[in-house]
């Protein structure tokens, strides 16, 4: 049911049914309001599935459904591997609740310094994956370095300063197949943490 109300064809059939009768201008509107509902609901759960509810930010679920878009359209992007240095030793000292929150902190300087069509996607735990739609290496490194001084000047309460490390590569310039592109960022990551963290390699 839920399905069929939500097909255009059905309302655009419940628009021509001819309220002769007040009953059945009744019904009509009910219809209307049923099939609303229901695409409502659908987009909703659509976003929930494909969202993090702690930071709000795109899910691997999500972040899979972008990939595989800017690789049918054929569109250059930068796979930016985003992790917070530390991040154990913060969950540890504060607790789990104090994780959260430098999560969603940094999740909210994310959203704040990349643009609308770059997608912003937690990968799990303490690991981030920023989707870039520029192959340009000084405009995605400048826009990286930002993000790193950006959290590393920002304060947080109990906590103090927390520092994230960045690794980049691209598509289709470091690889043609995404998953090794992906793979690629992660090993760029681990080379900012072998070097001391609290850099964009």
């Amino acid at each position: 049911m839920a399905s069929m109300l939500n097909q255009p064809e059905i309302q655009e059939k419940i628009n021509r049914i001819d309220p002769v009768y007040f009953e059945v201008n009744q019904f009509k509107n009910s219809l209307m309001l049923s099939s609303q509902n229901f695409k409502e609901k659908i987009d909703e759960l659509n976003q929930s599935v494909n969202t993090d509810p702690l930071t709000g930010l795109y899910n691997r679920r999500g972040m899979k459904l972008f990939l595989e878009e800017f690789v049918r359209v054929r569109t250059e992007f930068a796979v930016l591997a985003v992790d917070i240095d530390f991040f154990n030793k913060v969950n540890d000292s504060y607790g789990h609740d104090k994780g959260d929150i430098v999560l969603q902190r940094l999740a909210r300087l994310m959203k704040y310094h990349f643009r609308d069509n770059d997608i912003c996607c937690r990968s799990g735990g303490e690991e981030f994956i920023i989707l870039m739609a520029a192959s340009d290496p000084v405009t995605v490194f400048q826009a990286a370095e930002r993000l790193r001084k950006a959290v590393e000047i920002t304060e947080i309460e109990e906590i103090g300063i927390v520092t994230i490390s960045i690794g980049i590569a691209y598509w289709p310039h470091s690889s043609e197949d995404v998953e090794e592109v992906l793979k690629m960022a992660d090993q760029q990551l681990y080379q900012a943490k072998r070097e001391g963290r609290n850099c964009t390699r």
